[in-house]
Formats: C-alpha cells, structure tokens, sequence
C-alpha cells in the first residue's frame, strides 16, 4: 500500500493516464451504442463516406438521405476525416474510432492535471482534481464513443491551458497556441465559446484591467478563433440550403433572425444547465463563480474555487 502511494506521488500523470486507459479501453470493438447511438452513427458513416466516396472535406455525407447525395451541414468534420484516413491504412474498423477518442481523451487528461497543477501550484489538488475528473461515469462515456466529444474537451483544456500560461508569462507563442486550439474547439462543437468567454474575461481583466481594450493580441487573439468559426458555419449553412439535409442546428433549429435569439438563449441556457452539468453541477459552478476569495490571488477558497470553475466548464462540453 505505502509503495503504490509513492508511485502516485512520484508519476502522478502516468497513474491517471494508465487508470483512464484501463476504464475505457473496455469493450473497444463492440458496436456502435449507447443513448447517443444515432449521432455515433452518422460520425461513422461521415468517416465511412469520405474513404469510400473521396475525400471531400467541405461536404461530409450521411446515409439517411434518401435519394440525395447525402450532403448534410454538420460541424466542422475534423474528426470523422481523420478518420476515414486511418481506415486507408487500417481497413473500416469502428474500434479505430474509439481508440482516436481514447487518445484525445488521454490528452486532455494530461493538460487538465497540467492547468490545475498551474492554477493552484498544489501537486495534491491537482491530481484529486483530476481524478475525479478522470473517473466520472459520463466523461468515460464520451471519452469512448465515435463522436468528436473527446476532440472538443482536449482542445478546450488544452487551449485553456496555454491561455493560462500566456496570462502568467505573457509570451505570445502561448496565446497563439490557445488561439488555434480554442478555434478547433469552436468548430467542431460552437458551444465552448459559450462556456469559456466568462472565465477568458476575468483572467483578461484581472490581468489588464481596463487597458484589455486597447490590446491587439486580444483582438488578433479573438479574431483567430471567430473568422475560422463564422466562415464554416456559413458554409455549413449554405450546405443545408443547397442539399436541404441538417444535424438540426443554424437555421432549422434556431432561426438566424433575431425575432428567435430568445429561444437560442433559452435552448443553450438548457442545454447547459439540465444536459450538460445534470443541474446539480451548473449549481455548483454559479457558487463556485460567486464565492469570495480571500486573496487576491490563490487562498485556500481561491484553489477550490479555480478547481471548481474548470470541473464546471470542462465536463460541462
């Protein structure tokens, strides 16, 4: 017992990337289930069309077209290409797109422990953190199935992590790394944007202060992650209207006028709150915003609340 405390202690990361591992490496060749089989299954056939059909990035295929060529506005399909460039090496195996989660997953768990280890300086903290984080039921869920979920979560922590570190050491290399990894967030699922604009914005203020406005790399910083963004979901768009096939977001879902902005709000509201953090947890990250520090910088309230913050916004994806 004492030896396997002090392997925890010495390899803290390689405990928790060995235990992630074993806990989704279950089952890695069974088929395609779960509550969200259907949306794993067009990911699949996303990937199977584009090795099959070529390899035409801008316009993914679906199988539930019906007599049309099966192009569909879907989210920035990163994922399901590489994919599709696995099974030329590799052959059409759905395990191949578990373990890409897998990997994404591990990474993300990597940055995860890295960013708390940055936030709070408390090697302790940061691996309960990150253990907790690590053995949740539904991040084991996600973190194996054939969707971009995984994809999502590693590049949010990860940019978040390189903002971070841009905060602290105001070298610009890390807030161009933030920059593309926050972008690729975005694309694939628009949603981060949502999650991390507030918790970007204090550290930006508690940085800067008023002088943020006035800051070009913010506006470099923010135009990398919004022009990619806005540019793919135009096409998205248009995809939708040309081939009339749609995951159900833009402008079937919410309306592009702003007589609907409302239900958007109400629906992203939901999603966050009941969905995403099960209510309980959008509990626990509206306390963890309002609590008071008692230091301007990290006290005790401080770590937990950094801690809390990003266990709110990360598993909320």
């Amino acid at each position: 017992m004492i030896k396997a405390q002090k392997l925890v202690d010495s390899y803290p990361i390689s405990f928790l990337l060995s235990l992630a591992f074993c806990l989704r490496i279950y089952n890695i060749q069974s088929p395609i289930l779960g509550v969200h089989s259907w949306r794993q299954s067009d990911t699949a056939a996303m990937a199977r069309n584009f090795y099959e059909n070529g390899y035409n990035f801008f316009y993914p295929q679906i199988d539930w077209g019906g007599n049309l060529a099966g192009y569909c506005q879907t989210e920035f399909p990163i994922y399901s290409f590489f994919i599709a460039i696995l099974y030329k090496f590799f052959g059409v195996h759905e395990s191949i797109g578990r373990l890409l989660s897998i990997s994404f997953s591990l990474v993300a768990i990597y940055f995860f422990y890295k960013l708390c280890l940055e936030i709070t300086c408390d090697k302790k903290l940061a691996f309960w953190a990150s253990f907790f984080y690590t053995i949740i039921p539904t991040n084991i869920y996600y973190s194996r199935t054939f969707q971009p979920e995984s994809l999502v979560l590693m590049s949010a922590i990860s940019g978040t992590y390189f903002f971070y570190k841009w905060i602290k050491n105001d070298h610009k290399k890390y807030l161009f790394i933030s920059s593309l990894l926050i972008c690729l967030a975005c694309l694939v699922k628009v949603v981060p944007a949502f999650y991390l604009f507030l918790p970007f914005t204090y550290l930006v203020w508690q940085k800067f202060k008023y002088k943020m406005f006035s800051n070009l790399n913010l506006y470099l910083y923010t135009a990398i992650i919004i022009i990619p963004t806005f540019a793919w979901y135009c096409h998205s768009y248009q995809v939708a209207n040309e081939y009339g096939l749609s995951f159900g977001f833009g402008s079937e879902r919410f309306g592009w006028n702003f007589q609907r902005l409302g239900i958007m709000f109400e629906q992203i509201t939901y999603f966050i709150a009941v969905r995403h953090l099960l209510a309980l947890g959008f509990i626990a990250m509206i306390f963890g915003i309002l609590c008071k520090r008692e230091k301007a910088h990290l006290g005790l309230r401080g770590k937990w609340y950094s801690i809390d913050t990003i266990i709110g916004d990360m598993v909320g994806l």
